[in-house]
């Protein structure tokens, strides 16, 4: 049985309010969590109380009230009775899709599943966990009171999980309004059966005046793999010096193959 822990009680300063009342589409974020999870899962919420919620809730509070996602994953473990749990934060609106896709490596013998983004950056807000594990390791750490996500994973044995380009279009965490702008349109272009995605690139085209097929599974792949194996910036200049070999006539699979493999065989600087 997995149960999933959201954590709704952040600060939200960068957004300027309450981001889990915000609306996408006629949703609040946290009310889109709500209805995509299965049915079958019990779920708890560390944050305030969520009026006229549309399905049955278990509530917990760090202690003190704003003391960080690692003392509020502390709180709201204290009501989890499951082998796993899924964590997800309340800014994270498509969240359900990537922890169904992560289930189905249920059981696994490491601590964690943690997605990685586009970028190849680890989504531990996004992840499912063996609560034993966490238990221990929020043990080891003490004092969970304005620590970093980054200290608890490294007292976890962390399976990294890449994903589909589909799925890693939508994981997306909503940080500003202008990040809320985007859900929506993903929202909105999923729903009309063509994704924000399809209508970026070809508005691109349109502006450039080009007309080319688009692998946005190549490209996407290329990126993940120069950001994780390199670092994070190689992501996009890594695409750019790719565009420069095809708009110079090499084939663009053949191109994003060598590059990959460049990658795969970058060396590891000891210092990083």
């Amino acid at each position: 049985m997995l149960s999933v822990i959201i954590l709704t009680g952040g600060e939200s300063r960068r957004f300027g309010s309450d981001k889990s009342h915000a609306l996408i589409g006629i949703k609040s974020l946290v009310e889109e969590l709500l209805t995509s999870l299965s049915r079958n899962m019990e779920i708890v919420v560390v944050g305030p109380t969520i009026e006229n919620a549309s399905r049955p809730l278990k509530y917990a509070r760090e202690d003190p009230v704003g003391g960080g996602p690692v003392a509020a994953i502390s709180a709201g473990l204290e009501l989890v009775q499951s082998e796993f749990v899924a964590i997800i934060a309340t800014d994270m609106p498509f969240a359900s899709q990537i922890i169904e896709a992560l289930s189905k490596a249920m059981p696994f013998d490491h601590d964690a599943l943690v997605p990685l983004d586009a970028q190849g950056v680890r989504q531990p807000l996004c992840a499912i966990y063996r609560v034993a594990s966490l238990r221990r390791a929020l043990t080891t750490l003490g004092n969970v009171v304005s620590q970093s996500m980054r200290n608890l994973a490294q007292l976890l044995e962390v399976k990294e999980v890449s994903l589909s380009p589909e799925l890693e279009r939508i994981l997306i965490d909503i940080d500003t309004p202008s990040d809320l702008e985007r859900a929506i349109s993903l929202k909105a272009g999923n729903q009309k059966g063509v994704n924000a995605m399809d209508k970026w690139i070809d508005a691109v085209q349109k502006e450039l005046g080009i007309n080319v097929n688009v692998d946005q599974e190549s490209i996407l792949n290329l990126a993940r793999d120069a950001a994780h194996t390199i670092e994070r910036k190689a992501a996009p200049i890594t695409t750019f010096l790719l565009g420069i070999a095809v708009a110079g006539g090499a084939d663009p699979k053949e191109a994003a193959k060598q590059i990959e493999l460049l990658a795969g065989n970058w060396p590891v600087d000891p210092k990083d």
